[in-house]
């Protein structure tokens, strides 16, 4: 799942700083205006559920951010 920040007024590396300080989450790729978070078969219902949580927060927690674009492969 790759998320394009680019309308968020927020960069990538902002973003994946603040969803590992906020949230525990540790997204693996990040750059100027993209995360990508990276799922596994040891994933399932839960960790899936918190990661678009934490997305979702991450839009709350400025509110010059607007909707995110979620990209799923």
């Amino acid at each position: 799942m790759a998320t394009d920040l680019a309308q968020l007024g927020a960069s990538g590396y902002q973003a994946a700083d603040w969803l590992r300080a906020s949230r525990r989450i540790d997204v693996g790729i990040s750059d100027h205006r993209r995360i990508e978070a990276t799922m596994s078969m040891a994933d399932d219902e839960a960790t899936a559920q918190r990661l678009l949580g934490a997305l979702e927060a991450l839009v709350r927690a400025d509110s010059s951010m607007r909707t995110v674009r979620v990209i799923q492969a």
